[in-house]
């Protein structure tokens, strides 16, 4: 047995140290796993890709969901970058309302645009 089986979080933090010790092997941990966090959410976002005849609606709040997890983490991806994420991830069939929709001046008008239709 280690002293990191005696953490009862399992979070491979040795315990038996000063407080201070053990606070800065946390942060140090837990900004690690968020750093990784965010970079595995940030590719599933870049990554997403509408396909005709889907549900255009839970993908768009598929989307939102993902871009707003990425800001929960500490992302970098504004809403500019995120409306550059969402016109790029419909199909070619979108490309001429898409192209129509590269000055809008946010997502949220951008996706209010692309669900009328």
């Amino acid at each position: 047995m280690t002293i990191y089986d005696t953490n009862p979080l399992r979070l491979r933090i040795n315990i038996n140290r000063t407080a201070a010790k053990v606070w800065k092997s946390y942060l140090n941990t837990y900004n690690m796993l968020s750093k990784v966090a965010l970079a595995n959410v940030e590719q599933e976002l870049q990554n997403m890709m509408d396909i005709d005849r889907q549900d255009f609606t839970t993908f768009i709040s598929q989307l939102c969901t993902k871009w707003t997890i990425t800001i929960v983490l500490g992302t970098k991806i504004n809403d500019l970058v995120f409306r550059m994420i969402l016109l790029n991830s419909l199909p070619q069939s979108w490309d001429s309302i898409v192209a129509t929709l590269y000055t809008t001046k946010s997502s949220y008008n951008a996706t209010n645009h692309l669900m009328s239709y």
